[in-house]
């Protein structure tokens, strides 16, 4: 080959590069999936005659891209003037905290959503080519990056192979409320690449300044983005230590000067127990850090997410020392592999600090090991491909290994996952939300729904913002009463009056249903499916501290609510007066797995719905 067709060569390997990605994410682009939190930002972001007449909307017009910018991930904020009414309709459920809120900042990934619903409203196989097309631009930087670090060669060509094969992309991907999570890959990608250049060219300092301002403009998520910028500064970038630190300050009064917007505008979380402030709260993000910063490393190298969920208990313990000791094989491997160089600690160590910002969401998700794929692509290839170029018959050493694995959880399943979605049709995640907020078949048309024992009080959540998205008909309002996990009692006392009482009490977080159910040997999500793993939600609307009194009173258009028992602190017993004749009943039936109208007792008698794990037939305290 001459000196002059090596630059096409390498231009045609990357646009191969860019076919393959492109050939194996296709599903998605093509894909109508809308669901969850779509739903309830479609408002702000295009808004709705009917929920806007109701009241639903917060200060400001939906549509606009002011609201939208304001209000796309407000969820829920004791100073919104439809937060009263959110609590009324039932979209927030009644053990919601005053003082409970979660509202984020994320302008930039709201005016790209903004965008679509100017210029494509609807359609939303271009809302999902949108979010694909984000991806592809990252991985573009990316292998420029690669490029510049090690050459054109096989190193940059596998680190590609493995970034692109990353399953963590998937869930982002498919969800159009999650593409944040891809618009901080792509500000990643730009801050490494600038990062990379201004070691020649100083000027490009500002352009990774301006790339990392987009990533915390995109997401909370962004200040992982400050891992990367350390790691390189101490361990691959050049000059004094004096000349390192002048440029990372840039990057340490931006993240001052967002934090100190962020907070003094009352962004954030607050009295819910699936997030965690470092600042707020910092032993207690201290605590968690060091039993899930493990976990996610585990997760990230992997290739796998989310174990978290099935381990409980003391074994979130071993599970955390595992994830440790397996942060340490890629280490051995590369110092016996003699590829251990700055760039090789760079790419770990950054991809490794990148997730210590993400245990402040208290539980992983397939989302949080994005921003460390890109340094572990780079990290593992060079492994790989030194292994199999100095020892390819030494399998079974530690670095064959290492590389074995490697191979198999971040290059085959994942393949073979992508090919299963290129072969089957893309898959509806909506058809499951439907069984929690959709109630199809029931007259729920104008009508106050009362749900005894609800799987999911966040999916349940997006009721109106769903059947105002699809016409369908829409519940005057929808209450949870209790939960579906353990069993439930009712008794009648007279032609409006009812006891409900819960076994075990109301599980208000992740954490008491883990308690509830440390000694059975059971676990909540044992059975399967997505209404098992929703108790992992419920901490999206409460911390767990008690705030319950006996005699505590709510009142609504169609009930009032007293609670008449505690059990540790959580309700366990509910006095119930209905103020109005047409209310509907439902309660979760586990067999058939979804909602069912009930059939209410007689006065004086008792009914006895049972839980997935207690089913107890008879009275319980």
């Amino acid at each position: 080959m001459t000196a002059g067709s090596a630059p096409a060569a390498r231009s045609q390997r990357l646009w191969w590069w860019l076919v393959l990605a492109l050939l194996l994410h296709l599903p998605f682009a093509a894909s109508t999936a809308f669901f969850a939190d779509d739903y309830l930002q479609a408002f702000a972001l295009a808004g709705d005659a009917g929920l806007q007449q109701q009241g639903f909307a917060n200060q400001g017009q939906p549509g606009s891209l002011a609201y939208a910018i304001n209000n796309q991930f407000n969820f829920f904020h004791p100073d919104n003037a439809n937060h009263a009414l959110l609590k009324q309709k039932g979209v927030l459920p009644w053990w919601l905290p005053d003082e409970a809120a979660i509202r984020f900042f994320r302008p930039l990934a709201s005016l790209g959503h903004w965008l679509d619903y100017r210029l494509w409203p609807g359609n939303l196989q271009l809302m999902h080519a949108h979010s694909l097309l984000v991806l592809l631009l990252a991985w573009l930087a990316l292998f420029f990056f690669y490029r510049r670090a090690y050459g054109a060669g096989s190193t940059a060509a596998l680190a590609m192979l493995l970034l692109v094969l990353d399953v963590s992309i998937l869930y982002p991907l498919q969800w159009l409320a999650a593409r944040n999570t891809l618009l901080l890959l792509l500000s990643l990608a730009l801050v490494l690449l600038a990062l990379q250049r201004s070691e020649q060219r100083p000027a490009w300092l500002v352009v990774a300044v301006l790339a990392y301002l987009a990533g915390l403009l995109s997401a909370e998520g962004g200040v992982a983005i400050a891992a990367y910028v350390l790691a390189w500064l101490l361990l691959a970038g050049h000059g004094s230590w004096r000349s390192r630190l002048l440029r990372l300050l840039p990057f340490v009064l931006l993240t001052l000067l967002w934090r100190l917007y962020y907070q003094g505008h009352g962004y954030g979380a607050q009295a819910v127990s699936q997030y965690l402030d470092p600042l707020a709260a910092p032993l207690a993000f201290a605590g968690h850090a060091l039993l899930y910063w493990p976990v996610l490393a585990l997760h990230a190298l992997a290739g796998i997410e989310a174990s978290d969920y099935v381990i409980t208990g003391r074994w979130r313990y071993l599970h955390a020392l595992a994830g440790v000791l397996v942060v340490l094989l890629p280490v051995l491997a590369a110092r016996r592999l003699q590829v251990a160089d700055r760039l090789w600690w760079f790419c770990y160590a950054g991809a490794l600090l990148s997730l210590l910002p993400m245990t402040a969401l208290t539980l992983s998700d397939p989302r949080l090991s994005v921003l460390a794929q890109p340094g572990l692509a780079l990290a593992l290839a060079r492994i790989l491909l030194a292994f199999w170029r100095q020892r390819p018959l030494r399998v079974l050493s530690l670095a064959g290994l290492v590389a074995l694995a490697s191979l198999v959880l971040h290059v085959l399943l994942p393949l073979l996952l992508r090919l299963a979605l290129l072969l089957s049709p893309a898959a509806d995640p909506d058809a499951v939300d439907a069984r929690f907020n959709a109630f199809d078949g029931l007259d729920i048309a104008g009508r106050p729904v009362l749900i005894v024992n609800g799987v999911d009080a966040l999916r349940l959540m997006m009721h109106p913002y769903r059947a105002a998205w699809h016409g369908l008909p829409q519940a005057a309002s929808t209450r949870q009463l209790m939960q579906a996990e353990t069993a439930v009692s009712i008794r009648r006392s007279g032609p409006r009056q009812f006891v409900l009482q819960q076994q075990g009490g109301l599980l208000l977080t992740p954490a008491d249903v883990q308690r509830h159910f440390a000694g059975s040997g059971l676990h909540p999500a044992r059975a399967g499916g997505a209404e098992a793993y929703s108790y992992l939600l419920s901490g999206f609307f409460h911390d767990g501290r008690p705030r319950f009194v006996i005699g505590q009173r709510w009142q609504f258009d169609e009930l009032e609510l007293r609670i008449s028992a505690l059990q540790q602190g959580r309700p366990q017993q509910l006095q119930l007066q209905l103020q109005q004749d047409n209310v509907l009943w439902l309660y979760w039936d586990w067999h058939s797995r979804r909602y069912r109208e009930l059939a209410l007792p007689a006065i004086g008698e008792t009914i006895f719905i049972r839980g997935k794990y207690d089913d107890t037939q008879q009275g319980f305290q």
